[in-house]
Order: C-alpha cells, then structure tokens, then sequence
C-alpha cells in the first residue's frame, strides 16, 4: 500500500530538514509512545513499547531528503523530502510504501500528529528567543 502526504510550513525548507533530522530533536516530534534515535547517519531506531527497529537510511548530499528502509521487509520502505513552498515557507513530502493490510488511516493520524509536534519544533528554532 502506498500513502503520500504532504504538508506546508511557514519555515524555510533547511529550518524544517535540519530539525527534522536533528539527533537531539527526534524523540520530541515522534508519536506519543514512540521513541526515535539516529544511531549515525545511516541508521534509525524506531522503538515502541518493548519492541524496536532499526531502519537503513540514506540522505543524498546537497538534497533535504531522507530515503528509508527496513532490512529484510521490502514493502516497508519510504522518502520524506523538505521542499520550497509558497511565501518562502517549506513543504514536507512524505511518500512511504507499507504492508497491505496496515492500518492507512491510524498510519496517516500518527504522521500528522508527528509534523505537527514538528511544526511546534520549527516554530521555537526560528522564533527570535
């Protein structure tokens, strides 16, 4: 199964990505009860209650993209890229293939409610402190 969202910004495009991909910053945008933890720049953590996984990822020099995959199951893999957007904003594109049968609509619940947290996160980086 495949979901696309994408999702507007009113920062810039690298405000957004270098947040987004921010080691110490990750726990703070995930869902509620997941954790993430970028172990280095190739892989992800992604944990839950008792149980986690480690994603293969792979970010393009010069391009505000994120490629991920999870070792062994190849209809779980996905891109998250941080685009311009209007007004001098930025546009968060997520394109990610899951397995059929998963739940497409709490998955969409649980990205919203993870860019919105992250919206949250990009507003306290470029609001003058």
């Amino acid at each position: 199964m495949f979901i696309s969202e994408a999702f507007d910004f009113e920062a810039p495009p690298e405000v957004v990505f270098s947040t987004l991909t921010d080691p110490e910053r990750a726990d703070r945008w995930a869902p509620p009860g997941v954790r993430v933890a970028w172990l280095d720049r190739d892989r992800v953590r992604v944990s839950f209650g008792n149980s986690g996984t480690v994603y293969q990822t792979r970010r393009p020099d010069g391009a505000m993209v994120v490629e991920w995959r999870r070792s062994g199951q190849p209809d779980l893999h996905g891109t998250v890229t941080v685009e311009d957007g209007p007004a001098g904003g930025s546009v968060l594109r997520l394109d990610a293939t899951v397995p059929d049968g998963a739940n497409a609509g709490r998955i969409r619940e649980l990205v919203s409610g993870a860019v919105d947290q992250l919206r949250g996160d990009v507003a306290d980086e470029v609001s003058p402190g």
